[in-house]
Parts: structure tokens; C-alpha cells; sequence
């Protein structure tokens, strides 16, 4: 949609490599901050990590911070790797370099997280398992069998589109509004960069808000359409 690469995105793949070379009890990665992945176990028997929805606060990246709804652990899927390796694999891209998940931080304590489920897989997921199944709705459930009772209907897909773009456009705001605050020194210019800079993000807010009113545009009258 809009290419737009800065210093601090490269360093945020960097890590996220970083930890994914290097996997660690307490790593933790998101998509889009809404879809988590907690690496819970690294040991002899391989990766296991747990992954599931939120937390949803404005304190990104944060657990227990700001839960909506019940504790992560115990809402989250476990999913085992059998070596690291397979676990990189099943985030990887197919076709170009990094990850589907970002990392959030390292270190978070995960004690007694796996304890705590009551499902465990009886083996490790192999990474070409993964390519093959469904995603059945938010849940990333690639290499599962999937009944068709677990899946989400059109409507509540919908739902979550809709959530999720008036998140994206409330972000975009908060981006505009810390953009067009003063600074420090009071009054005193931003240098040619900084302020070309300045005024190109915020023009690009303002086209990434529009795109999402088009898109939730789209959904919306697709659903009143269908109730006509």
C-alpha cells in the first residue's frame, strides 16, 4: 500500500531475528498487536510456545497489563517445535525475509504458564504440517483439523475487521496528534529533515486513515447489502 521503511522498523526486524535465532523462555512476539506469541519452554524436547488473542491496552506489548478479557494462559493454544529451527520456520515468510510476528520484548515470566493449560499437544507440530491446514479465523491454526463448528461466520469475521480498522485509524490519529505537538525549546524549528520528515508522515497518516475509512466503507455497506 504505502512503502515506508524507517531506521527504527530495521531495527525492530533485527531483534525480531535476533530472538528467533536465539529463542528464549519469556520472548514474546505479536502481529499487528492483536494476534501473540509467548515462548513459554526451550529445552532438550524443543520449542514450545503459546499463542492466542490480546492483551488490547494502550501499554503495547505488556502482560498482564490491560487484559480485557481472561488471562492469556488461559485462553492461549500451545504449539511445540521440536528444534528451533522448525520453530523459525513455522514464522517465517515463504518468499521474502523475516517473520509474520514482530518481537515485543524479551523476558517475560512465563513460570508455571504451561502447568496451568489443560491441552498439550502429544507431539511436536512439524513446520510442513503447518503450511497445509486452515486458519480458522484469528487462530492460527495451520496443521490442526479444523471442524467446521469452530469456525467463525462471515458476520463475525466482519466484526473483527471492523475492530481492528477503527484501531488502526484511532493509532493513526494518536500518530497525527503527537506529530503536531510542540517541542522543545518552545518555538524552535526542527531541522530541514525533521521537518520534511514531519510533514510526509503526516501526510501519510492522513492517506492511511482514508484507505481504512474505504475499507470499513466496503464492509459496511457489504453488510447492509445483505440485509436488504
Amino acid at each position: 500500500m504505502i512503502g515506508l521503511e524507517t531506521a527504527a522498523m530495521r531495527e525492530q526486524d533485527r531483534l525480531t531475528a535476533e530472538a528467533f535465532a536465539d529463542p528464549r523462555p519469556g520472548d514474546r512476539f505479536h502481529e499487528m498487536f492483536s494476534w501473540w506469541v509467548v515462548v513459554v519452554s526451550v529445552a532438550a524436547d524443543g520449542v514450545k510456545v503459546m499463542h492466542g488473542s490480546g492483551p488490547v491496552n494502550l501499554r503495547r506489548g505488556r502482560f498482564p497489563d490491560g487484559e480485557l478479557v481472561e488471562p492469556f494462559p488461559e485462553r492461549a493454544e500451545v504449539r511445540w517445535y521440536a528444534t528451533a529451527e522448525d520453530f523459525r520456520a513455522a514464522w517465517r515468510y515463504g518468499s521474502i525475509p523475516g517473520y509474520t510476528v514482530t518481537l515485543a520484548g524479551r523476558g517475560l515470566d512465563v513460570a508455571g504458564w504451561l502447568e496451568s493449560v489443560t491441552s498439550v499437544p502429544a507431539a511436536p507440530t512439524r513446520p510442513d504440517d503447518e503450511e497445509t491446514g486452515t486458519r480458522g479465523g484469528r487462530g492460527d491454526r495451520r496443521g490442526e483439523a479444523v471442524n467446521d463448528s469452530d469456525l467463525p461466520t462471515w458476520g463475525e469475521i466482519e466484526a473483527h475487521a471492523l475492530r481492528h480498522l477503527d484501531a488502526a485509524r484511532t493509532e493513526m490519529s494518536e500518530v497525527r496528534d503527537w506529530l503536531r505537538s510542540d517541542w522543545r525549546p518552545l518555538g524552535s524549528p526542527l531541522p530541514g529533515a525533521a521537518a520534511s520528515a514531519r510533514s510526509e508522515v503526516l501526510r501519510i497518516a492522513g492517506e492511511v486513515k482514508n484507505l481504512i475509512d474505504q475499507a470499513k466503507g466496503l464492509l459496511q455497506r457489504e453488510e447492509g447489502a445483505d440485509r436488504a
